[in-house]
């Protein structure tokens, strides 16, 4: 089963099955992971630039049997994906 990590520094780690999540979405200063039962995480920093959420999101969305993981402290790689074969 694929999984789906947020980490954000060394100290907060969200991990999570991939069938949880519902969507990806862009706010004006972050991002939102929609998941299902009504959790909603929202990310907002306002370095955060378009081309990051495109990453972000694009990985989310196009590697669906894949564990990615989310690096919201490294805005340079802030996607690692593993996929399964």
């Amino acid at each position: 089963m694929s999984k789906i990590t947020i980490t954000k520094g060394p100290g907060i780690t969200l991990d999570f099955d991939r069938d949880q999540l519902i969507s990806v979405d862009q706010t004006p200063d972050g991002l939102i992971f929609k998941l299902q039962q009504g959790i909603d995480i929202m990310y907002s920093h306002q370095m955060m630039n378009l081309q990051v959420k495109n990453q972000i999101i694009s990985a989310v969305n196009s590697f669906d049997k894949a564990d990615v993981s989310v690096d919201l402290h490294n805005y340079v790689k802030p996607v690692k994906i593993v996929v399964h074969k």
